[in-house]
C-alpha cells in the first residue's frame, strides 16, 4: 500500500522556534510513526505499506527567505536517518524541484497556473478562508533569524500598543512577505494539482495531508496531542517516553526540559523532560547567536 505526503521543507530559521538547522528527534518521530503505522497494517496486509515523502524545501526555500543550503541540509538530514533507522524500504523521501524535472510540460503549465490565481487572489483574497487560513501559516514558515529574539517575542505576545515604532514596522513587514510567500505557494500548489504530480509520481497510492481535506487522509505526524510539525520547532522527549514537538523558546523559559546535544554539534538534539523542575529557567543557547 503506497501512502504519499508532500512535507518536511526544512527548519523554520526562527529563534522562538528552532536554533538547529537539521532534522532533530522531531523527525525521527514521524518516522516512527510511519513505521508504527506500517507494522500495524502487517498485521492485517503481510506486505505492508510504503511511504513516499515529497520533501519541499527546494521549491518553496527563497519564498520563505531561507537559503538552498537550508534546504539542503535538511533534506540530506532526512536522508540520513531514515538510513539510519533502517527504514529505508519503507521510507522514500524524494525532492519535489528534481522530480518536476520529469515533468516536461510544468514550465507551460505553472505561469497559466500563477495568471489564475491571480485573478483569485484579485477577487477573494480578503474574504476567502483558505488564502487567509494559508496567509496566516506563511508567517509561521518565514525565515526570521536576522530579527532579535527579543524583538520577535515582543511582536508574538504583546499587543500593537505596547510595540514600538520600528517594532510595529517589523510585524507590518512580515505581514507583507506572507502574503506574497502564501501568494507563491498556492500558484505552485494549482500548478501540482493541473499536472496531477502527485498521482504521477506513485499511480495508485493514497495521498496523506497534515491539514484533512476531502480526497485526503489526515495524519498526526508525531501524536494526537501534538499540534507543531517537526519541522516548525524541536523535538522533546518527555519521561513518559513519548516523543513531541514545541518551541524552543518555550522550552527554555520553562525551566521543565534540558538540551541534550551530539557530540561535537552546537545545538541540541533535542530536549528531555526533566524528572524534577529546574529551580532556575536554563538560559537561551542562541543568544547573541
Amino acid at each position: 500500500i503506497s501512502f504519499m505526503l508532500p512535507a518536511f521543507p526544512f527548519k523554520i530559521a526562527n529563534p522562538l522556534k528552532s536554533s538547529r538547522r537539521d532534522a532533530d528527534l522531531a523527525e525521527i518521530g514521524a518516522f516512527c510513526r510511519f513505521d508504527e503505522i506500517n507494522l500495524q497494517i502487517k498485521k492485517v496486509y503481510s506486505p505492508g505499506a510504503k511511504f513516499v515523502v515529497f520533501h519541499d524545501g527546494h521549491l518553496y526555500y527563497k519564498q520563505f527567505l531561507h537559503e538552498k543550503t537550508d534546504a539542503d541540509r535538511y533534506f540530506a538530514s532526512l536522508k540520513k536517518f531514515v538510513k539510519n533507522l533502517g527504514l529505508s524500504k519503507m521510507i522514500d523521501v524524494r525532492d519535489v524541484a528534481e522530480e518536476l524535472k520529469k515533468i516536461k510540460d510544468f514550465n507551460k503549465i505553472y505561469p497559466k497556473a500563477r495568471k489564475e490565481m491571480e485573478v483569485l487572489w484579485e477577487k477573494s483574497k480578503t474574504k476567502n478562508e483558505k488564502i487567509q487560513r494559508i496567509i496566516n501559516s506563511s508567517k509561521n514558515n518565514l525565515n526570521l533569524f536576522n530579527i532579535p529574539y527579543s524583538v520577535l517575542y515582543k511582536i508574538n505576545f504583546l499587543e500593537d500598543y505596547d510595540l514600538t515604532k520600528d517594532e510595529k514596522k517589523i510585524k507590518q513587514e512580515i505581514s507583507e512577505r506572507a502574503e506574497k510567500c502564501a501568494f507563491e505557494y498556492m500558484s505552485i500548489q494549482h500548478a501540482l494539482e493541473e499536472i496531477k504530480f502527485f498521482e504521477k509520481m506513485v499511480p495508485h497510492g493514497i495521498r496523506l495531508t497534515v491539514h484533512p481535506k476531502e480526497g485526503q487522509i489526515g495524519i498526526y505526524l508525531v501524536r494526537r496531542k501534538t499540534h507543531l510539525l517537526p519541522w516548525m520547532g524541536v523535538g522533546v522527549l518527555k519521561n513518559t517516553g513519548e516523543i513531541s514537538v514545541h518551541y524552543e523558546s518555550e522550552l527554555i523559559s520553562s525551566g521543565k526540559y534540558y538540551p541534550v546535544f551530539i557530540k561535537g554539534e552546537k545545538y541540541p538534539f533535542y530536549y528531555k523532560e526533566a524528572e524534577m523542575i529546574l529551580s532556575t529557567p536554563i538560559e537561551n543557547p542562541t543568544a547573541g547567536t
